[in-house]
């Protein structure tokens, strides 16, 4: 992938993604640790209304195309399922309710490339897995 395809800026958008929804299950642990004062509900209020809007349009660009930058699977697929099905183990949101990231992530997990690398270094991975 690179500047000269037509689905670069794509490419680069959904590269990004991983750090925004990283970012916000940051701050939503924060808060849950005890933040306190003014702000802390209305910035609650902002993460919960982000994380939404972010999950629901990832949700309807699966509804137009197999893979987040296009047609092909990029190493921007392979980022994102961290948060889709590693960071929920960990209190991240679950993207149950989603029914084209649900497919989506589908997909990826029966490539044999993917079963491999999980085998490997997978939330359930052991180390005579390895």
């Amino acid at each position: 992938m690179g500047p000269e395809q037509s689905n670069y800026a794509e490419y680069l958008y959904w590269m990004h993604f991983n750090n925004n929804v990283l970012g916000l299950f940051f701050a939503k642990s924060a808060l849950g640790a005890g933040v306190h004062g003014g702000g802390a509900e209305r910035i609650k209020s902002v993460i919960g209304r982000r994380e939404g809007r972010y999950f629901n349009y990832m949700n309807a660009r699966l509804g137009v195309s197999p893979y987040l930058a296009g047609p092909d699977l990029t190493c921007a697929d392979v980022m994102v399922m961290f948060p889709l099905t590693t960071l929920p183990l960990f209190g991240g949101r679950t993207v149950d309710d989603l029914l084209n990231v649900v497919s989506y992530v589908k997909r990826i997990e029966a490539r044999p490339a993917y079963i491999q690398a999980m085998a490997i270094a997978g939330p359930k991975a052991t180390p005579a897995d390895r």
